[in-house]
C-alpha cells in the first residue's frame, strides 16, 4: 500500500481537538498528500478537453451575394435568463464572429441599423419561433452564413379630428404604432412597436402582408385609445397592407379622434313622477366579456346627466353593453336598462360599428324607503348586523341591503321601488352560528310582508334577533375543582383554548378558595383546558391529565350544556434557569429557548425528542426562566429569529439538533441553574488546500 493509503480513504479524518500543534500539522501533510494523489488520478482519468467556450460565425450578404458590413448580429440562448444575449457587428467582408458561449440552443437576428434590408432570423424567417436553432456545445460553428433582401417601407401621417368637429384632445407626442404581420396560420404578429410624431416611416421590413393600428391617450376608464388603419377599432378588421420585397406602401394616415368605426348613443333621463329632467345621474356602460350566461357585468365607462338630464357615450368598440342609472341622493330608484331594477334582468344592449342612437331614455322613479331598528333578544342592539330587503312582485326581482348602526341598532334602506318585501337582518357569529330574524318574526314563514308605495317612508319595522342553528347561544359553560395530594390549590389559572390547542387561549379564570373554577358564556364547540400555576410549584397541566399539548383532551359543550366535571390533579413541578450571552460574556436578549421533552418512552411520548411548544424569550440580561415543568428528562435549544447568531442546543456543541444536547434531569419541587449558553461566530480551521 502506498505512503499515506490508508490515511487517505473515507472515515479516516477523525480529528481530535485537543491534540496539539503535531497532531494539526500531521494532518495538514497528510491532506496535503491526498489532494496531490487526487489531482494526479484526475489528470490520468480525465479525457480531452472540449474547444471551450463555444462560438458561432459567418457571412452576411445582400441577394446578389454582396458582403453587407455593419450588420448587427444579436444571439440569444433558449430558455435562458439573460435578456440581452450577445451581439457582433460584420466587418468589411460581411463575416462576423460570436464568442464566450455556454452550451446551448440560439437564434441568431440580422439588423441592418441603417434600415436598407430587411431583419431576418437565421434560417431567413421574419418571425422568432419559425427560425432554426444553432446548437453550441464548447465548439466552434462556423458557416451560419446568412443573405437579406432589400427591406420595403410603410409611410404614413397621423392627425386628430378638429376640435371643432369634435376632436383636438391629441397630443404630438403620444402616439404608439404597432406594426402586424401576417402569419402562416392566419394569425397577426406583433413585429414592430414604436413611437411616432405627426409622420412617420416603418423601414426595413420583410415581404408580406401587414396592418398597422395606433394607440393614444385615454378613455374614461383608464384604457388607452385605439385605432387601425383604414378608420377601424380592431385588428380583425384593419385593412390588409401588401408589401412586395424592397417595395413602399404610402399614405397609410390616420385621423383620430373620428370615431373610427366604433359606436355611440345617448339618452335622456327624467323623473317618471312629472317628466322633468334629473341632472347629475350616474350612467354606468356595463360590458359582460364573453358572452356566457355566467359572466358577470364590469363597468366599462361613466359619465353623468347634464342639466337638461342628457348623458352621452362616444367611442364604443362593437360589443354587448347595458346600461345602469344610479341616483347617489337615493330620491330615485337605481334602474338597469331596460326598466328593471337587477342587473340578472339588465336587458343588453348589442353595439355594432358605427352604430349610432339617440333613443336611450329612462324614467326613474320615484323611491320609497324602510327604517327601523334591529335587537338582540333581551339584549338590546348587536355590534353589527345586516339588514336586507327582497322584493319578488313585478316588475322584476329586486335585492337591497345596509349595515346597522352599532350604536344604536338603527338602519335605513332607501332607493327602493314600490313593491312588496320580506325584511331579514342576519348576523354571522363565530363557528359557524348565526341570529336571525325577521319583520313579523322568528321565520320566514312567520315574516309579515311590506307592501311600499310610491315615494312612501315605512317607519317602525323592527327586527328582534334570535338564535338560528342553536337551541341557544353563548350559555355552555364548563366548571371542576383543581387540586394537589387530594387537598384544593387556589389561584390557579383555567385556560381555555380552542379544539387547535396550538392558538392562543380564549378566555382564562382562577380557582377559588375550595379550588373550583367555571368558565361560562360558551358556544357549542370543542376547547382544551389548561391549568399553570402563577407561583411555579405546581408543574402546568392539560385536562384532564396531560403533561403536554398533545395529551390533553377535548371538553365537548353540547346544547349549550353545561360541563361540570372537569377536574385536574396538579403534581409539583421544577424548572430550568439560565443565561445567553457571547463569548465575550455579553449578553444577549430576544433569543428564543426551545424546550423539548422525551417524557414516557412507555407511555405519551414517541421515542423522539419531541418541542415542547412553551419557548421562552430572553430578557434584557440575556436571563431566561422555564418554569412548570413535569419531573423529567429535557433538553433546550437556543434560537436568534434574527438569524444573526447560530441554532445552537445545550451541550451539543455545534451541531443544530437537540438529538445531541445533553440531558438535563428536572425533579419535582427542584430548579436547575445555570444552564448557560454562550452564542456568537464558530471558531474554525483551515487546512492547505490546493486548486488545480
Amino acid at each position: 500500500m502506498p505512503p499515506f493509503a490508508s490515511f487517505c480513504r473515507p472515515g479516516a479524518w477523525l480529528i481530535n481537538r485537543t491534540g496539539g500543534l503535531s497532531v494539526v500539522l500531521l494532518l495538514g501533510i497528510g491532506l496535503l498528500v491526498c489532494l496531490l494523489q487526487a489531482s494526479a488520478a484526475l489528470a490520468d482519468d480525465q479525457p480531452a478537453a472540449p474547444e471551450a467556450p463555444g462560438s458561432i460565425s459567418g457571412t452576411v450578404r445582400d441577394e446578389a451575394g454582396a458582403a453587407l458590413a455593419g450588420i448587427v448580429v444579436n444571439a440569444w440562448r433558449l430558455n435562458d435568463g439573460n435578456p440581452s444575449g450577445w451581439v457582433a457587428r460584420t466587418d468589411a467582408n460581411g463575416a462576423y464572429r460570436i464568442g464566450l458561449l455556454p452550451a446551448g440552443r440560439y437564434l441568431l437576428r440580422f439588423r441592418d441599423e441603417a434600415e436598407e434590408f430587411a431583419t431576418l432570423f437565421y434560417g431567413g424567417v421574419g418571425l422568432s419561433d419559425k427560425a432554426t436553432d444553432i446548437p453550441v456545445a464548447g465548439n466552434a460553428v462556423t458557416g451560419s452564413d446568412q443573405r437579406l433582401p432589400r427591406g420595403g417601407t410603410i409611410s404614413g401621417t397621423v392627425s386628430f379630428l378638429p376640435a371643432a368637429a369634435g376632436g383636438g384632445t391629441g397630443n404630438a407626442d403620444e402616439f404608439t404604432l404597432r406594426l402586424y404581420q401576417r402569419n402562416d396560420d392566419a394569425t397577426w404578429y406583433q413585429v414592430q412597436l414604436a413611437t411616432t410624431t405627426r409622420a412617420y416611416r416603418l423601414k426595413g421590413l420583410l415581404a408580406g402582408v401587414y396592418r398597422v393600428c395606433v394607440e393614444y391617450g385615454y378613455l374614461e376608464n383608464g384604457l388607452k385609445k385605439h385605432e387601425c388603419y383604414d378608420n377601424v377599432y380592431t385588428i380583425a378588421d384593419a385593412t390588409d397592407l401588401i408589401l412586395a420585397p424592397g417595395g413602399v406602401v404610402t399614405d397609410v394616415n390616420f385621423i383620430l379622434d373620428d370615431g373610427a368605426d366604433l359606436a355611440r348613443f345617448s339618452g335622456i333621463v327624467t323623473s317618471a313622477q312629472d317628466g322633468s329632467a334629473l341632472a347629475g345621474i350616474k350612467v354606468n356602460v356595463l360590458w359582460r366579456g364573453p358572452e356566457t350566461e355566467n359572466s358577470f357585468w364590469h363597468t366599462l365607462f361613466v359619465t353623468r346627466t347634464d342639466t337638461n338630464g342628457l348623458y352621452r357615450f362616444n367611442n364604443l368598440p362593437p360589443a354587448v353593453y347595458t346600461l345602469q342609472f344610479i341616483d347617489e341622493q337615493k330620491h330615485y330608484v337605481d334602474e338597469v336598462y331596460n326598466d328593471r331594477w337587477s342587473l340578472m334582468d339588465a336587458t343588453p344592449l348589442t353595439l355594432t360599428r358605427n352604430m349610432s342612437r339617440g333613443d336611450l331614455n329612462v324614467s326613474l322613479t320615484v323611491a320609497s324607503r324602510i327604517q327601523g331598528v334591529v335587537t338582540v333578544e333581551s339584549e338590546g342592539p348587536p355590534r353589527y348586523a345586516l339588514v336586507s330587503a327582497e322584493q319578488t312582485s313585478a316588475p322584476s326581482v329586486g335585492y337591497w341591503s345596509v349595515n346597522i348602526d352599532p350604536f344604536t341598532g338603527h338602519y335605513r334602506l332607501n332607493g327602493l321601488p314600490p313593491g312588496v318585501y320580506t325584511l331579514k337582518a342576519n348576523v354571522e357569529l363565530d363557528g359557524g352560528y348565526r341570529l336571525l330574524g325577521y319583520y313579523g318574526g322568528a321565520s320566514l314563514a312567520e315574516a309579515t310582508p311590506l307592501t311600499l308605495t310610491l315615494g312612501m317612508t315605512q317607519s317602525g319595522a323592527d327586527i328582534i334577533l334570535r338564535p338560528y342553528n342553536a337551541p341557544s347561544l353563548y350559555s355552555g359553560a364548563v366548571s371542576g375543582r383543581v387540586t394537589a395530594a387530594g387537598a384544593p390549590v387556589a389561584g390557579i389559572q383555567v385556560a381555555l383554548h380552542p379544539e387547535d390547542i396550538g392558538r392562543p387561549s380564549l378566555v382564562y379564570t382562577f380557582t377559588n378558595a375550595d379550588g373550583r373554577y367555571t368558565l361560562g358564556g360558551l358556544l357549542d364547540e370543542l376547547y382544551h383546558l389548561r391549568f399553570i400555576d402563577p407561583t411555579h410549584r405546581y408543574a402546568t397541566s392539560y385536562y384532564p391529565q396531560g403533561k403536554t399539548p398533545r395529551s390533553a383532551l377535548a371538553v365537548v359543550i353540547e346544547g349549550g350544556k353545561t360541563i361540570t366535571n372537569a377536574d385536574a390533579q396538579l403534581v409539583l413541578g421544577g424548572g430550568i434557569r439560565g443565561h445567553v450571552r457571547l463569548g465575550d460574556g455579553t449578553p444577549l436578549p430576544d433569543i428564543q429557548v426551545r424546550l423539548f421533552g422525551y417524557l414516557d418512552p412507555e407511555g405519551e411520548a414517541n421515542p423522539i425528542w419531541q418541542f415542547m411548544e412553551n419557548a421562552e424569550v430572553t430578557d434584557a440580561s440575556g436571563a431566561y426562566a422555564l418554569y412548570g415543568l413535569h419531573p423529567a428528562i429535557y433538553r433546550i435549544c437556543f434560537s436568534d429569529p434574527r438569524n444573526v447568531y447560530p441554532y445552537r442546543c445545550y451541550g451539543a456543541g455545534i451541531d443544530p439538533d437537540a438529538t445531541y444536547a445533553q440531558d438535563l434531569h428536572v425533579e419535582a419541587g427542584q430548579t436547575l441553574t445555570d444552564i448557560d449558553q454562550r452564542l456568537g461566530p464558530d471558531v474554525l480551521v483551515y487546512f492547505p488546500f490546493v486548486i488545480r
